[in-house]
């Protein structure tokens, strides 16, 4: 399902079909996205207890790193890559375009009237929205991976937290089974796996 050789094919083609993104798009394979991505997949491995599960991506941006992890690790049978900006869904749609279980959205997590059934929720944008996104979510046996970080200098983050406990409380989860901290220097990235 997931193949190197065609992944790097499709980012030099959305790089020369969208050069006016060329550092937007270069940023979402910055070190601390591969970070960020790795820990998050890794830690998905030992808690998803589906065999090729239905997977939703909130705020997914062009779902560079994420999207090829979790076609090589987690085998889903779908992913939808969701993003609010139009444009993002465009590019992520050409970089994913040979990923056939890969569909991709344009998607306002927080104003949403539409529902969802997956397996599992990701969402590693929570300081960009003011919800986790549960409430487009159908299936009330959902695992959730979420991450959000305490970088207060970014005017797009309305919704940090500053420790794992904050984020508990932040999201309502009530059955965690990982909460931990992953220090990237200049921000501090949270994240949480569990239920409703």
């Amino acid at each position: 399902m997931f193949n190197m050789y065609q992944h790097l094919s499709s980012l030099s083609f959305v790089i020369r079909q969208n050069s006016e993104r060329f550092d937007d798009i270069l940023n979402s394979f910055s070190d601390t996205q591969l970070k960020s991505k790795q820990w998050i997949v890794s830690e998905l491995k030992h808690y998803n207890n589906i065999s090729t599960p239905k997977i939703l991506i909130l705020g997914g941006w062009y779902g560079s790193f994420l999207v090829p992890m979790l076609n090589e690790h987690l085998k889903p049978e779908q992913i939808i890559l969701s993003d609010i900006d139009p444009q993002t869904v465009k590019i992520a749609a050409q970089l994913h375009l040979k990923a056939t279980n890969v569909v991709c959205i344009e998607l306002d997590a927080d104003n949403s009237s539409a529902f969802f059934d997956c397996d599992i929720l990701i969402n590693t944008s929570c300081e960009h929205m003011r919800t986790i996104g549960s409430q487009v979510v159908t299936n009330s046996e959902c695992l959730y991976a979420v991450q959000s970080c305490d970088n207060h200098n970014d005017p797009g983050h309305i919704n940090i937290v500053t420790n794992t406990e904050s984020f508990v409380t932040n999201t309502g989860l009530s059955r965690i089974l990982f909460k931990g901290r992953l220090d990237l220097g200049h921000k501090n990235r949270f994240m949480l796996i569990g239920y409703k």
